[in-house]
This record gives structure tokens, C-alpha cells and sequence, in this order.
């Protein structure tokens, strides 16, 4: 029996091991396999992004140039526009690259494949229907079309700021940018992305409309204009895909439906006052530029704003990375940094800005690195202040204080601890004092900063590490609020920097703010001390217009004068001078020249007094307040 059964058993196990064999031998060549292709068609009428194929595109010669290139293990098997077939390719014919012109409903487009090793190029053009044609007619068509009018593309998700102005609006909780071509653009089409929403097959063109993206769902409406007639446009968009909608609809879906989606982190890179964001400098081809990052790379970035111009926003393919732009501020270059996220590997790109003579310019980077060239900012030119040795300095004292005031013939628009950047100017802004506090653990600063238009701005600084109460080792600053900062000083570092008052000498810009203006005939002086600074007296030269009782301080002075007087004094000091100089100044002696009234503001201790002043044989007289309103009028109507 035993025997029967191994006579049995033998050539199962023979077998057995047969298979057993083939398919470790199968295994072996499964890494030599070559992965299944995956076959698809092209639609250039109506352009998708797809894990098949990679679209970009480009500027050259005037020309808007789509471009599709094949994935690995991916095959073109047909070319096609809305209906018509434009070529199919056979197995053997591997497609490397489909170029056409426009990037958006294009009417010229080439195709280079490769068969049996040789590579071909086949280009069509569309008239009616789209022919082969040879390449000596392709390329005089795509010169003829760089001489026409370019077909002007507004893409919501890539704006040519050099052609369009966009301004954010606010529709209750919905954001809304409207645009407006500028100069003679004509929109000829209206796109998001490679989704095309509108498109002209006549001489309808688009004057103006709103749009929105950070809603669900979005939202756009424009105006159209042909031969004078006009006519509104309403779309809607569910997961991208737009569709035309009446008003009526428009208008109930925004009522009843629509709501926003925007988490708003906007970096306003004219203000750092946030502190989601870290600024730190660096110099490229010897060109100073301010970085800014995101603290918590978690956070997404929304928008990003210049010069009350939008320079970007995000939608769900593209995150912020770094934004970067020059210290010299006309012209002033911008290098954003982003990150594509379609791609299964991140793909970085860069968006470049210069704004001049009060306009935003979108760069293409060759124009980008010739105005770098051009503006080479010596780092020496503009006053840097370090404040890394007040940080180090030791001091038995736990709540020390240090005051600096920038010399004024050197204007400080930088203020630094080692590399970190805590505040720069954002144009002709320069720091007038500069206040730093050490609370035990916690370093403050306290600027007061001062524009060419005579506007005081005072920001606060905490170092980061205090801040965040230890859970960060990062050096750099954050700004705080006014409450934040005295939350955080104790009252004996309040200190206070008792002065006076001179008429007799020139303005001290780090002691108190100093305004010239005029109302109607009456020329107006005004001297409101800074916080840090208690006036104990005004003098004027040999003087004395006030001295301080116990507990009294200068809240502010005033001095009114002739304008009339004022023009005549300026136009014989000019006579003999080429040009204006200090010398040809009125105010040459004295601050006071020429003025006739002073009105002083004194603060005590439960409420600010007013005192009036006349200049009489050169002296200041005081006066009540009927006799000071009289004189005052008398200023206003010379003539009277």
C-alpha cells in the first residue's frame, strides 16, 4: 500500500516543484517589467489638469505659448478640439511634447513625437477646421499673430498686475476683488487657471467685475462691451466648474447660500506688525533685501499685499514659502517665493514686482535681473541701529533702561538685534527715538517713527523667547501692542526725560513733534512733546514764554503768525540766492520769527489750562484769552 501511494505521490511533488520553480523564476523578472502604459486623449478646447500630463506656459515674442508634456508611462493617442479630431497616433508613435498659441482656446498648435527613433514635428492651424501646415507657414502665422492685438487673457489665478488693477471689497462676510483692465486692454477671455469661464468669438470684449475665491462657491460677475452695447455676465462655481447664472440666481445664491472660506493671514510686507511672521535680512548680487517667513509653516498664507496693491493670493494648488524685497524703496523690487502643490513632487516657483513712481509692475525675471543690476543699494547709505549690545550688556539692576536718539543728519531706517530685523522703514519713515526695556526675562523696544509728511507712528517689540514664554529658542522679535507693552514694563521704567523748550535753536525731532502749516492767512507752529519727554520750559533765546509749577507739564504749543509777512520775508532773503537754503529761511534765527501769538496746553494734575502769549517790543507778553482771539482775527483778515 505504502508503496502505491509514493508511486502516486512522485510525480504530484514533481510537479509541485515545477511551479514552484517557474514562478520564483516569474518573480525574478518582475522588476524588469516594464509598468503598463496608460493611454489618454487631448482636448485643447477645453484644457484640464490631469495626473497624465504636465501644462504650463509662457511668454515669448509677445506670444502666450501653452505647453502639455507627457508623464512617464503615460501615451497620447489623440489630439482633439471640442469635436474635431486634429491626429491620432498609432502604438509605436510616442508623443514628447503639444505646444499651441494661445495658451486658452488656441488656434496654431505643434506636436513633437518620436517613431522608430526618429524624432517629427507635425503643426496645425485652425481656420474652419484645423489643417496641417508646413513650418515655414507656421512660423510666419505666429509672427503675423505677435503684430496683432494680443488676445488679452484675465486669469483669477495668475494676475498681470501691469494690466489689471484689482482692489479687495467686502460684501458682509464675503470678500469680492474687482478688477479693471488698464489702459486700451481688451479681455478677451476669462480664465481660472486652465478653466476657461468666458470667451469672445467676436469683438465682445470685457470692460470691468468682481470675483471671489476664498467663498464656496465662488462667485464672478463682468461686464461686457460690443459696439456700445453692454451687457452683465453671472457665474457660479461648484469644485471649479463654472457655470452661467441669471441675476436673480446671482443674487439668491450670495444671499442664501454663499459663504466665505478665507482664513485671512494677509502679509502686508509695508507692515510687519504681526506676529505670525519673522523677519531677517540678507544681500543678494550686493543688494540689501528683507525676508519674511512664516513662523508656524502649519498656517497657510492667504494674501499678500504692497502698496495697497494685491500682489497674490493663495488658492488650493500654491502655498507661500518666503517674500523678499529691496530696502531702497523707489524703485523697490519683490521676489515672492511659492510652492506648487499639484505635483507629486513640490515644485518651487518665484513672482517678481517692482513698484515705481507710485505704479506695480509684475517682472518677468530677465527684467527682474536687469533693475537688480541697476540699483545696487550700498548698505552704508542708510543708518542701521544694532540693539544686540543692550541685550548682552550685564546690569545688577533687573529692570534697566536705555534711551538712543539717531543723530539727524543720518537717518535711522533699520533697526536690527545681530540679524534679526525688528522693524524697517517701509519708505521715507525714519526712527526718531528708540527706548529699550529689560523686564527680568523680557527685552522691549519702543520706537517712535516719523514720515516726510510729519505723521508719528510708535511700534513695540518683545523678543520672541519671552514672548512665547520659553517654547521657542528662535532670536527673533515680534510686535506687540500699545496694552501688551506696558503690560509688560514695570512703572519704574517709565522713565521720563526732562527738557526745555528753545525757539532759539532748531527743531529737536527726537524730543517732540514739530508741524508747519497754514490756515488761510494764519501760518501755524506746533510743538507736542513725545511721551518719553517732559518739557519744563519754553524759552526763546533769551526769553521766557513758561516755566513748569509742581506736577505741571507742556502738553503742547502753538504759534500763529502773518502768512502775509512770511511771503514777503522768503522772497527778499531769495533775491541774491541761486536756490533755497536754510539761510533763505524765515525761521533763520529763531523758531519764533515772524510769529505774533503762542498758545500753550499745560497739563496739571486735574486738568489741562490753556495760556496766551503775544510778542510785543520782543517780548512775550501774556494776554487774556479776548485780547489773544482779536489779535488772532487781525491775522486772518489783514486787510480789515
Amino acid at each position: 500500500m505504502n508503496f502505491k501511494m509514493n508511486k502516486i505521490q512522485l510525480p504530484v511533488l514533481l510537479f509541485f516543484c515545477a511551479n514552484l520553480l517557474v514562478s520564483c523564476g516569474d518573480a525574478s523578472h518582475d522588476n524588469n517589467r516594464p509598468t503598463k502604459e496608460i493611454t489618454f486623449s487631448f482636448d485643447l478646447y477645453n484644457l484640464q489638469t490631469s495626473k497624465n500630463y504636465n501644462l504650463s506656459y509662457r511668454m515669448k515674442n509677445f506670444l502666450s505659448i501653452g505647453a502639455m508634456v507627457p508623464h512617464r508611462n503615460r501615451r497620447l493617442t489623440k489630439l482633439f478640439y471640442k469635436d474635431e479630431t486634429i491626429i491620432t497616433f498609432v502604438p509605436d508613435e510616442r508623443v514628447n511634447l503639444v505646444t499651441f498659441i494661445p495658451r486658452l482656446r488656441p488656434t496654431m498648435c505643434s506636436v513633437t513625437y518620436v517613431k522608430d527613433g526618429v524624432i517629427s514635428v507635425k503643426r496645425f492651424l485652425k481656420t474652419e477646421k484645423w489643417n496641417q501646415v508646413t513650418n515655414e507657414n507656421y512660423k510666419f502665422r505666429a509672427l503675423e499673430m505677435a503684430k496683432e492685438t494680443p488676445l488679452e487673457i484675465f486669469d483669477i489665478s495668475n494676475i498681470e498686475f501691469d494690466k489689471i488693477h484689482l482692489d479687495e471689497e467686502t460684501k458682509g462676510d464675503l470678500t469680492f476683488y474687482s478688477f479693471t483692465p488698464k489702459g486700451d486692454i481688451r479681455i478677451k477671455i476669462i480664465a481660472d487657471g486652465t478653466n476657461v469661464i468666458w470667451h469672445s468669438d467676436d469683438d465682445t470684449y470685457v470692460t470691468g467685475g468682481h470675483f471671489s475665491l476664498q467663498t464656496q462657491p465662488k462667485m464672478m460677475s463682468f461686464m461686457t462691451m460690443n459696439k456700445g452695447f453692454m451687457d452683465l455676465k453671472f457665474y457660479s462655481a461648484y469644485e471649479d466648474t463654472y457655470n452661467e447664472i441669471t441675476l436673480p440666481e446671482y443674487q439668491f445664491v450670495m444671499k442664501h447660500f454663499a459663504y466665505s472660506t478665507r482664513t485671512d493671514i494677509t502679509l502686508n510686507l509695508d507692515m510687519h506688525e504681526s506676529n505670525i511672521f519673522k523677519v531677517s535680512s540678507s544681500v543678494e548680487q550686493g543688494v540689501s533685501f528683507i525676508d519674511t517667513f512664516l513662523r508656524d509653516p502649519a498656517k497657510k498664507v492667504e494674501r499678500i499685499v504692497a502698496k495697497e496693491h494685491t500682489l497674490w493670493y493663495r488658492d488650493q494648488t500654491q502655498n507661500f514659502i518666503k517674500a523678499s524685497y529691496t530696502v531702497s524703496s523707489d524703485p523697490r523690487l519683490y521676489k515672492l517665493v511659492l510652492c506648487d502643490t499639484r505635483e507629486p513632487d513640490k515644485k518651487y516657483y518665484h513672482l517678481y514686482f517692482m513698484y515705481k513712481t507710485d505704479k506695480m509692475f509684475k517682472l518677468p525675471e530677465r527684467e527682474y535681473n536687469k533693475e537688480i543690476k541697476k540699483i545696487v543699494y550700498p548698505r552704508e547709505s542708510f543708518g542701521e541701529f544694532d540693539i544686540q549690545n543692550f541685550v548682552e550688556s550685564p546690569t545688577a539692576d533687573p529692570y534697566p533702561s536705555v534711551a538712543y536718539f539717531p543723530p539727524f543728519e543720518k537717518p535711522l531706517k533699520i533697526v536690527k538685534c545681530e540679524n534679526q530685523l525688528l522693524w524697517v522703514s517701509p519708505g521715507k519713515d525714519t526712527v526718531k527715538s528708540l527706548f529699550y526695556f529689560r523686564n527680568e526675562d523680557k527685552h522691549l523696544v519702543q520706537l517712535t517713527c516719523r514720515d516726510d509728511s510729519s505723521i508719528t507712528r510708535t511700534h513695540h517689540f518683545q523678543d520672541a523667547k519671552s514672548y512665547f514664554k520659553g517654547k521657542t529658542d528662535d532670536k527673533s522679535w515680534v510686535w506687540i501692542s500699545t496694552p501688551e507693552f506696558y503690560r509688560s514694563i514695570g512703572l519704574k521704567q517709565l522713565i521720563k526725560t526732562h527738557t526745555h523748550l528753545d525757539l532759539g535753536v532748531k527743531v529737536d525731532p527726537g524730543a517732540y513733534e514739530h508741524k508747519i502749516g497754514r490756515v488761510g492767512n494764519v501760518m501755524v507752529q506746533t510743538f507736542v512733546p513725545y511721551s518719553a519727554f517732559e518739557i519744563t520750559s519754553v524759552i526763546d533765546c533769551a526769553r521766557v514764554l513758561w516755566t513748569n509749577e509742581i506736577k505741571e507739564r507742556l502738553a503742547a504749543l502753538a504759534l500763529y503768525g502773518d502768512y502775509g509777512e512770511f511771503d514777503r520775508k522768503t522772497k527778499e532773503d531769495s533775491k541774491n540766492l541761486v536756490e533755497f537754503s536754510q539761510e533763505a529761511n524765515p525761521f533763520k534765527n529763531s523758531l519764533s520769527k515772524g510769529y505774533k501769538l503762542a498758545e500753550l496746553f499745560i497739563k496739571g494734575p486735574q486738568k489741562v489750562e490753556r495760556q496766551f502769549l503775544t510778542l510785543e517790543n520782543d517780548v512775550w507778553v501774556q494776554v487774556k484769552e479776548e485780547e489773544f482771539v482779536k489779535i488772532y482775527e487781525g491775522l486772518e483778515n489783514p486787510d480789515n
